[in-house]
């Protein structure tokens, strides 16, 4: 059998995901009651599966793996010489962390793990690779057939040129006292390193990335710019009462951008090995060619320090210990009443890396770990349904849940469904609205926020093109984004360019003083760079973008601005709308409003919208209050999705549009 590996994402048409498993610091291997032969996990990707997909569940079946990292090594294909039919797979490295009994009967486990188990229904072999030498010692757990194994399962010679590093085939074979030679031919094309060192980005030195630089702009360029990226996210979600998915997702590559006076281009790879990136950076510069240049690019680092320390890295963090921070959310909502039908509750943790290096010698990197829990809460009556949602997030680890109860979101969730179940229908037509802090924010960072970035105003496009200097709001309207908050949803170290983050007074008392800014769009403004460029992967090219984004805490007691009002809308909550960039136009729901009579908050009311114009809108915020508060969310553009935070205090909008019945 001849085994054939490729950069990660080469392939395409997937048929099979092969495991290469490690438990306690050895390899684990499986047996299947039909075959006498010790193998890796795997089996063939069924139809409508993704790879990870059937990875995930054939290391489940076959090894009883139940609390597991897994990582993707590499593209892969195998048959013998000569013969068609060669399918395309992907490979994995599984490190378990938790063994269960297998829950499928046709693979079992004959001998122990400790202390023995003679029922279980498999029976792992653990055996260890030694660092490459002429012989790779095995560790076994009793006497084995090891040159049996290594015949039928030749993934694992292929494969330990990526777990342990460089392997050498010698053409004879012996097997004595555990030292093992292999006498069947295998080989490994183009195999990745381990993953640890794969994506670590040390590999990726200044001298490499230089030569990187240097072949980007050997067409005349002005500027090239490397953004890497190792990016690992884990999602656990709860419905009915038990634990329905845990989904692991890895996103690694590298990102070369390219620009000549205003006209820029963009390549992008997930092969990191030298020929890979100088072909990347080809691609860039042949897509600007201007001519030809030779340039010494000399890179040095810079460090601009964290201001989000993380005390509990979520992937360092067991299974069990998510699960009872999800269960805690789900048993709060599910007991907060009997018209609760359904809970739905997910964790998510991510930890993304990023490193960036241009051509003004500019060599950085940043780590970001983020943690959120959503819990949505749908009440029913038997003939109709409402839900509610609550989605605490913060730039934080675990630690998160020592200021966020996650009973308080899942009651909180459950409270929104059932009021909303009772609730009427809200009238339509120009009314006085009171909008509450926290996620009532969006409809700034949606109707004016996306209009201030330099995506829309470089081109044109925003309703707020020529002017800066000028009133544009109400004068007690002071708008920011700052994204160096420590912990905040939204926050960074640095931009997707390498820039520090920093904090931007977009409007002060109601005059325009800047906008969001990123290096391109910069340079077609004739303005500096304002920290403001982000992606969502390498896949993306950066452009600006929010972070944390609010309107300031005003002068205005809460409870007046209320008591101001002799008839209008109260919107506890905001959802999710549309909104028109150019124009300013928007519509948003109101997940949960009440109807205000004579200055008091009086019945709920649901189906409501609110309809209007960013410039209007603006004007009409004529009380600011004092409760600051700000909602997580992800916020789409151009360069892809990103985690934004949105926020303000409690403000009353003059008159605006209320959609309803």
């Amino acid at each position: 059998m001849i085994c054939k590996t490729y950069p990660f994402g080469s392939l395409k048409q997937y048929k099979y995901a092969l495991v290469l498993s490690e438990y306690q610091g050895k390899i684990l291997l499986s047996r299947h009651k039909a075959r006498s032969t010790w193998e890796t996990q795997g089996g063939h990707i069924e139809p409508g599966e993704q790879p990870l997909d059937a990875a995930k569940r054939e290391l489940f079946e076959e090894s009883g793996a139940v609390d597991f990292t897994l990582t993707p090594l590499c593209d892969c294909r195998a048959g013998e010489e000569g013969a068609d039919g060669w399918d395309n797979g992907i490979a994995y490295r599984a490190v378990i962390r938790e063994l269960a009994l297998c829950p499928k009967a046709k693979w079992r486990r004959c001998g122990s793990l400790t202390p023995c188990r003679k029922i279980s229904p498999i029976r792992p072999l653990f055996f260890l690779f030694s660092k490459p030498c002429k012989k790779q010692i095995f560790n076994t757990a009793e006497k084995t057939d090891v040159k049996s194994i290594l015949h039928h399962s030749a993934w694992i010679l292929s494969f330990s040129a990526i777990f342990c590093g460089s392997w050498k085939i010698y053409p004879q074979s012996l097997v004595k006292n555990g030292d093992v030679e292999y006498n069947k031919s295998v080989h490994c094309v183009s195999a990745p390193a381990r993953p640890e060192e794969r994506w670590d980005f040390f590999v990726l030195s200044r001298e490499l990335l230089s030569i990187v630089l240097q072949k980007a702009v050997s067409t005349g360029a002005d500027f090239a710019e490397v953004f890497a990226e190792h990016t690992k996210s884990n999602v656990m979600t709860m419905i009915d009462g038990k634990i329905d998915s845990i989904t692991d997702n890895y996103l690694s590559g590298v990102g070369i951008r390219v620009y000549k006076d205003l006209k820029s281009a963009y390549a992008s790879t997930s092969d990191i090995s030298r020929e890979g990136l100088l072909r990347c950076a080809e691609n860039a510069a042949q897509a600007i060619a201007s001519g030809s240049a030779n340039r010494d690019i000399v890179l040095t680092e810079r460090l601009f320090g964290d201001v989000h320390p993380v005390k509990i890295v979520p992937g360092t963090v067991k299974n069990a210990v998510k699960a009872d921070i999800i269960r805690s959310a789900y048993a709060a909502a599910k007991d907060y009443h009997e018209e609760i039908a359904q809970v739905q509750a997910s964790l998510l943790d991510i930890d993304h890396n990023i490193l960036i290096a241009n051509t003004e010698g500019l060599y950085t990197q940043d780590r970001q770990i983020r943690t959120r829990l959503m819990v949505n809460a749908v009440a029913s009556s038997g003939t109709e349904n409402q839900s509610g949602t609550q989605g605490p997030g913060r730039r934080m680890g675990l630690e998160m849940f020592d200021e966020i109860d996650p009973a308080n979101a899942g009651r909180e969730a459950a409270r929104q469904a059932v009021t909303m179940l009772h609730a009427g229908y809200c009238p339509a037509g120009k009314m006085t609205v009171a909008i509450e802090n926290g996620f009532g924010g969006v409809i700034f960072h949606e109707a004016c926020g996306h209009s201030l970035e330099a995506t829309s105003v470089a081109m044109g496009k925003s309703q707020f093109v020529g002017k800066l200097g000028q009133q544009i709001a109400n004068p007690k309207v002071t708008a920011i984004d700052d994204g160096a908050i420590p912990g905040a949803w939204g926050s960074i170290n640095i931009d997707d360019e390498g820039h520090p983050s920093q904090r931007n007074v977009l409007i002060e008392n109601g005059v325009l003083k800047t906008y969001l800014i990123d290096r391109l769009n910069g340079k077609r403004m004739g303005m500096a760079s304002t920290g403001s460029a982000r992606r969502q992967s390498y896949l993306y090219e950066p452009t600006s973008r929010m972070t944390n984004t609010f309107i300031a805490n005003g002068s205005d007691d809460n409870e007046e601005i209320i008591r101001s009002m002799d008839y209008g809308l109260y919107c506890k909550q905001m959802g999710g709308g549309s909104v028109n960039p150019v124009t300013g136009e928007f519509n948003f729901a109101v997940t949960e409003g009440y109807l205000v009579r004579k200055g008091e908050i009086c019945e709920p009311v649901r189906g409501a919208s609110l309809i209007g114009k960013g410039s209007e809108i603006l004007m009409n915020i004529d009380m600011v209050g004092k409760n600051l508060d700000c909602g997580q969310g992800m916020c789409g553009s151009l360069s892809g999705s990103i985690p934004t935070n949105v926020g303000q205090p409690l403000i009353r909008v003059s008159s605006i549009t209320v959609g309803g019945r």
